[in-house]
């Protein structure tokens, strides 16, 4: 079914939101929110709010190579779309931040970071296949030279076989049919 004019018309006038989670790890600059929420009015900021700070912790997760540092996380909604890589580099170069102190990433990209630091211990205990030797095998009994040679050597014990007597068996002829001599 075809959509009026004028539904299209108020689709391509109805504007996306694009939502974008920002971690700061270490102490930030005074002003920080503020410097942020002023230089992203080039992508037409709509919401650009500190969530939390969380307490000091030893080891980050989104920061490996930091240690007893807090993180402070902000949620920033834009008008005009861009990526978590533009963003994440553009606060850096606005506030002053190192850039190896900045995680964006949008709604999605978070949700699934979240899952993989979930299942992580899942995989720590697993060893990589790829370059590991796979453990041998004992299917000798079921192929290999050996199983074939001993399948044919049981088949030709069992050629002195009884035929089967059947259902079908009183259908059937006795005797093969004898031709008869045209002469």
């Amino acid at each position: 079914m075809k959509k009026p004019f004028i539904e299209y018309l108020i689709e391509s006038v109805e504007k996306s939101v694009y939502t974008f989670v920002v971690k700061i790890a270490g102490d930030i600059p005074d002003h920080c929110e503020e410097t942020m929420k002023q230089s992203l009015q080039k992508y037409d900021v709509m919401i650009c709010e500190k969530i939390k700070t969380t307490p000091i912790q030893q080891k980050l997760t989104d920061f490996p190579q930091l240690e007893n540092a807090e993180v402070t996380v902000f949620n920033i909604e834009v008008a005009y779309p861009t990526t978590s890589l533009v963003l994440q580099s553009y606060i850096s170069e606005q506030t002053g931040i190192s850039l190896s102190n900045i995680k964006v990433r949008s709604t999605k990209e978070e949700e699934e970071a979240e899952l993989n630091a979930a299942n992580a211990d899942d995989n720590k205990s697993k060893k990589a296949l790829l370059l590991t030797d796979l453990e041998k095998e004992k299917q000798q009994p079921l192929h290999g030279e050996k199983a074939i040679s001993s399948f044919l050597k049981s088949l030709q014990n069992k050629s002195s076989l009884t035929p089967y007597k059947g259902v079908n068996d009183q259908i059937l002829a006795k005797t093969l049919p004898k031709e008869k001599n045209k002469g």
